[in-house]
């Protein structure tokens, strides 16, 4: 009886590590899908100043309507955006010509500053 224990005791181990593995691998993936991040400054300097909250709404609207950006968060201090996006769904090229399209007297420059989550 005591090897019965042992033997269902040995399999459980094994189950459970095996299952450890299995959503280890899983989660590791979702997170390195999960995002990206990147700097998107102004072409013309002080376009972002902290006073004029109308001018900031109207940048984060703006760019939360381009299809998979999740967050912006404007960085006054190297005028531009901190903007967090699914890559599946677009690039940060893709940001800057969307959000150029709709606000000619506002452009965007690509950044070469670029984080992944």
């Amino acid at each position: 009886m005591n090897w019965r224990k042992h033997a269902i005791l040995a399999a459980l181990v094994a189950v459970l590590f095996a299952a450890a593995s299995v959503f280890g691998q899983a989660k590791t993936e979702v997170a390195k899908q999960e995002g990206s991040n990147v700097l998107l400054r102004f072409a013309k300097d002080g376009t972002v100043r902290a006073g004029c909250s109308q001018s900031l709404g109207v940048i984060t609207q703006s760019m939360l309507q381009v299809e998979g950006v999740k967050n912006v968060k404007i960085d006054a201090k190297n005028n531009g955006v901190q903007v967090s996006y699914d890559p599946g769904k677009t690039t940060a090229e893709k940001i800057v010509a969307a959000f150029n399209k709709e606000n000619p007297d506002t452009l965007l420059q690509p950044s070469d500053t670029k984080q992944g989550k």
